[in-house]
């Protein structure tokens, strides 16, 4: 596995501040490379027939067609400007302001905290409980600590995107977190979730608009992926090997 940097935090602010629109946008345009990743927190989550769901931040609408009977509503830390999507997506912090309490059957979220730092953690779950009706879930997905996503991002994407990249993940043990801010029934586990690529110029043409990289030529890219990663056929499409550390706990009744 590469070396990791840590040469300090990169913020949410700092990482996405400058290119959050054409983030979403990328998502928006290719919804099933990451489908995975949300196919497999609701599979984790486990809700039943839920009726209120909160998303934060948000990332494009690929909750829509997993839960398409409810009512999901999108916060994000920062404005966003994408046309046809932005007047969705109301602007809070980590406490989740303005969000009310005892609202919402379930706060879902994919890599909602490697760019938060120990406090904003906290005030994130501290936010998502208070904002859960009694019997709610929170589940969310993240990179995990150590891991080979965490050298990608923190090394080759770090070097070669325009903000940088270095995050603070969470691992196995940050069931201990959700446990002191009152969630019950906490459990955690690691699952694949691979993104998925029609073609070798669709990965290409993905992963350099998502992650913003300036300088890095196909090969080198798909030549680091494989090293790192691992790419796989997949019928006539490429799979980019990935997981998550998914995480769960119930806002007691």
């Amino acid at each position: 596995m590469p070396e990791l940097k840590n040469p300090g935090l990169s913020s949410y602010a700092d990482r996405l501040a400058t290119h959050i629109d054409r983030y979403i946008e990328t998502v928006i345009a290719a919804p099933r490379v990451r489908l995975n990743e949300f196919a497999v927190l609701s599979e984790y989550a486990s809700l039943h027939q839920p009726v209120d769901l909160l998303e934060v931040p948000a990332e494009g609408r690929m909750l829509d067609a997993l839960y398409p009977n409810a009512t999901i509503c999108r916060a994000d830390f920062l404005r966003l400007q994408v046309d046809g999507y932005a007047d969705e997506v109301s602007v809070t912090d980590w406490t989740l302001k303005d969000l009310p309490d005892s609202t919402f059957d379930a706060v879902l979220s994919v890599v909602p905290m490697h760019h938060a730092n120990d406090l904003q953690k906290q005030l994130y779950l501290a936010g998502a409980f208070r904002v859960l009706k009694p019997g709610g879930m929170l589940a969310f997905g993240e990179v995990e600590d150590g891991s080979p996503e965490h050298a990608f991002l923190d090394g080759f994407i770090d070097r070669h995107t325009t903000t940088g990249h270095r995050g603070m993940y969470p691992d196995a043990g940050f069931t201990r977190a959700l446990e002191l801010q009152g969630f019950a029934a906490v459990r955690t586990a690691l699952r694949p979730c691979p993104w998925v690529f029609e073609s070798q110029q669709a990965l290409y043409d993905y992963l350099t608009r998502l992650f913003a990289l300036r300088g890095v030529s196909m090969d080198d890219l798909l030549n680091v992926l494989q090293r790192q990663l691992g790419l796989e056929p997949q019928g006539c499409q490429i799979a980019m090997r990935w997981n998550l550390r998914y995480f769960r706990g119930v806002k007691p009744p």
